[in-house]
């Protein structure tokens, strides 16, 4: 597993479309320990089933014989080698939502060092990154941590709608996929891959595809040895014999850049370099 000074270097010559949403949950997959859910207990979208008693989702965990894996690997034997090269997956889900989508909307359209930068001075500036907190500060204030005028707004509307109209955004676990996607496209600066990476990140969610994503985009084609990144129907096309587990194989194809396996793995015929590698078990 990469250490934590060796990523950052990685990232930071990142392409700018990443966000630091993205770069923060890179951070944690790198230097987390690894705890596995409690055993006797069924998952359903990373969530804990006690006695008929649904708690939010804090973490998803992915082995070898879970149903999710079985079902991609069976439907398709790219993915099938995928999984066996990256072995056992495990994410520590966003809980804080409010935080998480700050978090993206401070990251959109800046390069990784930037948004770390600005979200560390965000940070630094409040004791707590809450809306009572952002709504004592004057916009010139957040304007002077680095964040444009644009987002200054988007970041302020949020706060003050969860003020204002006491939204208990812990209500989206109970919706469905679409209905959370639509209720977060009506927040000013959430657009459809922020929202797209929310309802993975934070909410767990197990059959999300984001066909704009680059950084999917440029797995698959290393993957599926296309001969330019695919577009969205493409992506679409692809993407259904995963369902309904989009999302678990999208975390998997993310660790084909988090791992740097398309320079590890790189030849002059790439199908056959990776498959004679398939046995090594990457921490995942």
């Amino acid at each position: 597993m990469f250490s934590s000074m060796k990523l950052l270097t990685l990232l930071e010559s990142t392409p700018n479309f990443e966000s630091a949403f993205f770069l923060c949950w890179r951070l944690e997959r790198a230097i987390a320990k690894t705890t596995c859910p409690e055993s006797g207990k069924e998952r359903y979208n990373g969530v804990m089933l006690g006695k008929g008693v649904v708690s939010m989702p804090n973490q998803l965990m992915f082995k070898n014989n879970d149903k999710e894996l079985k079902h991609l690997s069976k439907s398709d034997s790219k993915m099938e080698h995928l999984i066996n090269l990256i072995g056992t997956y495990n994410l520590n889900l966003r809980t804080d939502l409010f935080q998480s989508l700050i978090r993206t909307i401070v990251g959109q359209q800046l390069s990784i060092k930037a948004a770390r930068t600005i979200w560390g001075r965000l940070q630094t500036e409040l004791e707590e990154v809450s809306p009572e907190q952002i709504l004592a500060l004057p916009d010139e204030s957040l304007r002077s941590l680095g964040l444009s005028r644009q987002k200054t707004k988007y970041i302020i509307n949020l706060s003050e709608i969860m003020v204002k109209r006491g939204i208990n955004l812990e209500s989206l676990h109970k919706l469905s996929d679409q209905d959370v996607m639509e209720e977060l496209l009506k927040i000013k600066g959430i657009g459809k891959w922020s929202a797209e990476m929310f309802m993975i990140f934070s909410l767990g969610r197990l059959d999300v595809l984001s066909v704009d994503d680059v950084g999917l985009k440029r797995a698959i084609q290393w993957l599926y040895e296309l001969p330019e990144q695919p577009s969205t129907e493409e992506m679409q096309q692809i993407g259904e014999a995963w369902k309904p587990y989009r999302s678990v194989a999208s975390l998997y194809l993310w660790e084909v850049i988090n791992q740097d396996l398309m320079t590890k793995f790189t030849a002059s015929n790439p199908a056959g370099t990776f498959l004679s590698f398939s046995n090594v078990n990457y921490p995942g």
